[in-house]
């Protein structure tokens, strides 16, 4: 990035603060850490609703609501596998486009606006590579078992948002 201006930062000075626009926990720290600051405390609560996921507080457990309630009802219909974190990730995305009507939602950088839909998009051999056509029924078998068949979007669509 070039600088436009002259301001110079310190070590330790925070740039950028935002939140993720999805976020997935590995399963290894399932009920090791709290969901959403990630501290290891020895008196995590569960979250009622799922009784998967831990909290170090109500306070963590409100802040981490906007991307927990698109999984809450649903991490027990996932499968272990070892593309579980990748599933939940993409799930999660899927339902939470969904429930905007794939409408673009965007926040403010800097200042730029960004949106989910101005991530570049990976493409080039994906399409014509087996590997790849190998892995993408993998990912949907997996997305059948989380969040339903009927919410699966079309290839096209689900290459997009795996390639964002």
């Amino acid at each position: 990035m070039a600088a436009t201006q002259d301001y110079f930062y310190e070590p330790g000075d925070v740039i950028y603060e935002g939140k993720p626009f999805m976020r997935a926990i590995g399963k290894k720290l399932w009920g090791k850490r709290c969901t959403n600051c990630l501290r290891r405390e020895s008196d995590l609560k569960f979250c009622k609703g799922c009784g998967i996921m831990k909290y170090c507080s109500k306070i963590c457990q409100k802040a981490d609501w906007c991307y927990h309630k698109f999984e809450c009802s649903l991490l027990k219909c996932c499968s272990d596998g070892e593309h579980l974190c990748t599933s939940v990730l993409i799930g999660n995305v899927i339902m939470k486009m969904q429930k905007a009507n794939w409408k673009p939602s965007s926040e403010k950088i800097l200042n730029e606006t960004v949106s989910f839909d101005s991530l570049r998009t990976l493409r080039g051999e994906s399409s014509t590579n087996s590997i790849f056509g190998i892995a993408l029924e993998t990912l949907k078998n997996s997305l059948n078992a989380y969040i339903g068949e009927k919410n699966i979007p079309d290839d096209k669509l689900l290459r997009s948002l795996i390639g964002k």
